[in-house]
Parts: C-alpha cells; sequence; structure tokens
C-alpha cells in the first residue's frame, strides 16, 4: 500500500500516536481511514482482538460491515462475519474484530481487546461520549507483543464537545489530532463541496467543510445579520404608523419596533424587559 504521509487520510491510517483524532468535513473519507486503520491494525497484530464502535447498531450494520466486508473482498482476505448474536469478524489468520455500540455505554463490557477504532464520537451528548471514551479504554488491556495499546477516533466536529476539550484544548500527551477539509477527499463528485456552500451557512461550513471547531448553538438566530448590509440610522417620524412585532414572554417581554420605508420594513426601536401586556402597551404609547 502506497502511503503518502501528507495526505490526512494516511497520516491517520498510520499515525503512531497512542490516541489519535481524525477530525473532518463531511465526505472527507472519516469512516473509510477508520476502517484501513481497523484493518492493517488487525493485520500488525493477530494475536490480540480489535474492537469497532458506532455510535448505534443501525450504523454498524448499514456502515460498517457492508465496508469492512467490500474492503477484504478486494484484498483478498478471507474473513467470517457472525452478526449475531456476538457481532465478530474473524479475519484468517488475523484473529477477530468485535463490534460495539456507544448508544448504551454500561453495556461496553464483558470482552478484552488490544486496540479500538472509535466512528463518529462526537455525535454523542459531552458526557455520554467522555463515560464511552472511559468504558473504551478500560476494555484496551490484551498484552500486545509490543507497542502500546491505541485507541483511534474519527469524527465530524459538533462544537466544542468532547473531542474538542480532550484532543484541542487539554492537548494531552498521546493524544494527537489530524484535521481533514472535505476537499481533502479526491474521490468526491466535482460538485460536493459546491453543494455544501449552497446550503448551508459560513459557521457551518467552518465545521461541516474546513472540519474546524466552531460553537454550532449560540449566535445563530441573527447569524446572517450584517452590520455594515443590514444596519440603519432611520428614525420614526411624528406621526408616522408604527409596526411592532411582539415577544410575549411572561415578566420579560419585548418588542422590535418598524416603520416603512419606501415599502420595506426598517427596524428603528427595541423593547426589551416589559413586564406585562399593559406595561408594553404603555411602553408604545410613550
Amino acid at each position: 500500500m502506497e502511503i503518502n504521509p501528507t495526505v490526512p487520510q494516511d497520516a491517520f491510517i498510520f499515525s503512531e500516536a497512542q490516541y489519535p483524532a481524525f477530525v473532518g468535513g463531511f465526505g472527507s473519507g472519516k469512516t473509510e481511514a477508520l476502517i484501513v486503520r481497523s484493518v492493517v491494525g488487525k493485520i500488525q497484530n493477530p494475536t490480540t482482538d480489535r474492537a469497532f464502535y458506532e455510535p448505534t447498531y443501525d450504523l454498524i450494520r448499514m456502515i460498517a460491515w457492508p465496508r469492512f466486508e467490500e474492503m477484504l473482498i478486494g484484498l483478498g482476505i478471507p474473513y467470517r462475519l457472525t452478526k449475531h448474536p456476538h457481532n465478530v469478524l474473524e479475519i484468517e489468520g488475523c484473529g477477530r474484530i468485535i463490534f460495539r455500540s456507544m448508544d448504551t455505554p454500561s453495556r461496553i463490557i464483558g470482552y478484552e481487546v488490544g486496540d479500538s477504532d472509535v466512528d463518529e464520537l462526537d455525535t454523542l451528548k459531552r458526557d455520554d461520549a467522555a463515560e464511552v471514551w472511559r468504558r473504551i479504554l478500560s476494555r484496551n488491556r490484551q498484552k500486545k507483543p509490543e507497542g502500546k495499546n491505541t485507541a483511534a477516533v474519527a469524527t465530524t466536529p459538533e462544537g466544542f464537545r468532547f473531542v474538542y476539550e480532550t484532543w484541542e484544548n487539554q492537548k494531552i500527551p498521546g493524544y494527537e489530532i489530524i484535521r481533514a477539509p472535505t476537499y481533502s477527499n479526491p474521490h468526491l463528485p466535482p460538485d460536493y463541496v459546491q453543494s455544501l456552500r449552497d446550503i448551508y451557512p459560513e459557521h457551518l461550513l467552518n465545521a461541516y467543510l474546513e472540519g474546524l471547531f466552531v460553537n454550532l448553538t449560540s449566535g445563530t438566530i441573527y447569524i446572517g445579520f450584517d452590520r455594515a448590509r443590514n444596519g440603519t440610522t432611520e428614525v420614526e417620524k411624528a406621526g408616522e404608523p408604527l409596526y411592532v412585532g411582539m415577544d410575549f414572554n411572561v415578566g420579560n417581554m419585548s418588542a422590535v419596533i418598524h416603520v416603512k420605508r419606501k415599502g420595506k420594513p426598517v427596524a428603528v426601536g427595541e423593547i426589551t424587559k416589559g413586564y406585562d401586556t399593559p406595561d408594553m402597551c404603555r411602553i408604545l404609547k410613550e
């Protein structure tokens, strides 16, 4: 297999870090790279087992198993996949890959492996991801002939969650982050990147196209507001009709006041912290 260390997918597959994380945009080849890393690692360490984790069993069935089988068939490597009840892939002469779901952390018990591979860890809630990660590391206790037990993660950046805190913010020794934008994958259709640009706002493109950690939860209501293009210095005029947009919160009412200029609405005022409807009526009359 030809290796190009400047390509993020290759850098992740063959990373010697104990806990590498491949953080990439949509279509950047995260899952594919994780599966290749899993197969390569299994061939290199045939005497220990390996685990592969997806957020749900449906994803194991629909994504992981078909891709593992396609890859092994393409490589001409004999295997046997026992889907139920064991969820185990046995590669001839190279041992087992055990598949587990992350949707119930308390079920990550009862087996031991040498290495693990974790897909889309950051789609879990922060506390759930932290619990899953601790349990995965507790399963990594088969003694390998040489080298450390490893656990690799491939995920889309989902805001400032567990992967950001652990790999980016804390910078723990042994934790390496490898970032891959969508367009680093040469196998995508030529119009795929533009199709993402057409439907996602800029701050989401930073996450889902560039593979960057961004805040996905705050500042989203006025995310399209540009003060230079959308701001105004207009004020209401005496006797002019006012158009009021109301937010009827209990004990904390608010309103935006508009007038029409050339048939278009222009915001000229704002009311906040109104106590109740009579209070808002008084303020508006004033």
